[in-house]
């Protein structure tokens, strides 16, 4: 299994971007989450994001998203702008998502 990983930034937030082509990574801890978003002893980041594929047509992703502090949040606005560029990099998708959050599913283009 590939696991892609890196660090991103959208208008003044950034954000440690994982994406899991196969299935979402659920093995993270809140308090791993808090750990990696530490600023002087982690990456240091605003929240982590976790981004997966859904669907067979490649207009779908999956984003789950985490505050810096590890707890799980509904979405991120512009943490959804760095998924949908990040799963389009990574994950080979379209550039017009569909993207399914805990606060619903939120169109991209």
């Amino acid at each position: 299994m590939r696991i892609i990983f890196t660090k991103m930034h959208g208008a003044g937030n950034d954000f440690i971007m994982i994406a899991r082509k196969d299935l979402v990574c659920n093995e993270l801890s809140p308090n791993i989450i808090k750990k990696l978003c530490d600023r002087k002893r982690g990456i240091g980041a605003n929240g982590l994001i976790i981004v997966s594929s859904v669907g067979d047509n490649g207009d779908q992703a999956k984003m789950i998203y985490y505050n810096s502090d590890g707890s799980k949040g509904e979405m991120c606005g512009n943490g959804l702008r760095c998924a949908s560029y990040f799963a389009t990099k990574n994950l080979g998708l379209n550039s017009d998502l569909m993207i399914h959050t805990d606060a619903g599913i939120l169109k991209t283009s």
